[in-house]
């Protein structure tokens, strides 16, 4: 890529918008839809869920789902019941519980990948995001500061996914085959996944994909958000940044609002480029040090 092109998108082109009103509009389809929900009942998972079942009664999109269909790694005695009682829906179908972490996303994916056999039907995925760096002990604030930019990354995946839900279930409608936000790697590298793995996609489009290789999935810890784009999809995305969350807060106004805070806007592509200078110059590992450092399993 030109080098001024390349700077020209590190100080101007690190978030992109797409315009969704040609698909903000409510939705006219007989087509069920089901949700697919994966949970990790680690510390603090309770009020994470608690907090998602929220908004997705909330926008609508609970009421609009013919089933909610979810998997969970439950570690503790009595958790499987504990989520029942916090979904409290007869919409609610537990296809997966079990106690060891080390399936990950794997059963409600293959799931999803089995019951797009039987029908036609749109799918949306999400799963608990962030709860494995939950914890009641850590108090300094440079953990505070990272799971501030966790939690902005969820809430990022949630709106698209569930406040937005009408625009998905349209594009999906109008021949797109997968709806997310925040694809990845940027470009001109070819799109591999939605970051974070919070996405819509149609039956017809699952139907091409794998099933899933559950040791793929225990040795590469990407493999569950890359499995989407194995069938290479047309692909929507209503968000997009060069920027890995991770690394980098997010504000909600980015997204939620037409205009941008200016001095927010620049503290943003500042911290950008700075973790781009440590990371390329002085080649300090980010995820390296913040998983070992934070998170819990």
């Amino acid at each position: 890529m030109n080098i001024f092109l390349r700077v020209y998108n590190t100080l101007f082109r690190t978030i992109d918008r797409h315009d969704l009103s040609a698909w903000d509009h409510p939705v006219n389809t007989n087509m069920p839809i089901y949700g697919v929900y994966h949970v990790f009942c680690a510390d603090g998972w309770e009020s994470l869920v608690n907090a998602q079942v929220d908004d997705l009664r909330t926008c609508g999109l609970l009421d609009a789902t013919a089933k909610l269909y979810v998997s969970c790694v439950a570690l503790h005695d009595g958790d499987v019941d504990t989520l029942k009682k916090i979904i409290n829906s007869d919409k609610l179908e537990i296809i997966s519980a079990v106690d060891n972490p080390r399936v990950f996303e794997y059963p409600a994916l293959e799931f999803l990948r089995e019951k797009s056999d039987e029908e036609d039907c749109l799918f949306y995925y999400f799963h608990t995001k962030g709860v494995s760096f939950f914890t009641k002990k850590r108090k300094d604030h440079c953990f505070a500061k990272f799971k501030r930019r966790v939690d902005a990354w969820r809430m990022l995946m949630e709106y698209f996914l569930m406040d937005k839900w009408q625009v998905a279930v349209n594009v999906l409608l109008d021949g797109y085959d997968t709806y997310g936000c925040n694809r990845c790697p940027p470009k001109p590298t070819p799109y591999r996944m939605y970051a974070g793995n919070f996405w819509w996609a149609t039956s017809k489009y699952i139907r091409t994909l794998p099933h899933l290789d559950c040791s793929a999935l225990q040795d590469d810890r990407f493999y569950a958000e890359l499995w989407l784009y194995e069938g290479h999809p047309k692909d929507f995305s209503a968000f997009d940044t060069v920027a890995q969350l991770y690394r980098v807060y997010l504000p909600p106004t980015f997204y939620q609002t037409n205009t941008q805070p200016v001095f927010a806007m620049m503290k943003f592509v500042f911290r950008y480029n700075l973790v781009k200078i440590r990371k390329n110059i002085f080649k300090y590992n980010y995820d390296n040090h913040l998983n070992r450092k934070y998170q819990k399993s």
